[in-house]
């Protein structure tokens, strides 16, 4: 992962947000043509034309608008500029267990990682570019010293986990 440092949000989202509708609520699926166009540009610089979960080089056609704190939980965050992030676009045919980014996250609640300068510290991506915690290895070569080392009544049912280092 790669820490976003985000600009101030588009004048237009601005200008949207304290303008009054006496019959609409405003929300993210009513957002002007206009409004969803400068977030995406502004979007786009600030993460340097990569997706905000894979790494992976984006551009107007293949992003998506996401929220990193999903719609569902976080109703109040739904038009705040610093919980809007663009992602790559995947393509519905695509099994769920080979989706990356926003698709496999979906209402999940983890940590905005994206905000802190350390971020590239917390994780690193494995030889199929799954991105993995650091000291993940080690921790499973210990459970597996430690599995080793138990007596047979205390062992669980499963195998212990087998990885290549």
């Amino acid at each position: 992962m790669k820490y976003i440092e985000k600009s101030k949000e588009p004048r237009s989202l601005t200008q949207v947000k304290t303008l009054r509708y006496p019959k609409l609520k405003l929300s993210f699926d009513n957002l002007p043509p206009n409004v969803l166009a400068d977030l995406i540009h502004n979007l786009l610089m600030d993460q340097g034309f990569i997706c905000c979960y894979t790494m992976d080089e984006i551009t107007p056609e293949t992003a998506v608008l996401v929220h990193f704190n999903p719609q569902k939980y976080f109703p109040d965050q739904e038009l705040d500029y610093n919980n809007l992030y663009l992602a790559l676009r995947q393509p519905d045919e695509l099994p769920p267990a080979y989706r990356a980014g926003y698709t496999s996250k979906e209402d999940a609640v983890i940590p905005n990682y994206l905000a802190d300068l350390r971020c590239s510290t917390y994780f690193r991506y494995n030889t199929l570019g799954e991105i993995i915690p650091n000291g993940t290895f080690r921790t499973i070569k210990n459970a597996g010293i430690i599995f080793v080392n138990l007596p047979p009544n205390s062992k669980p049912s499963w195998p212990p986990l087998k990885c290549l280092i």
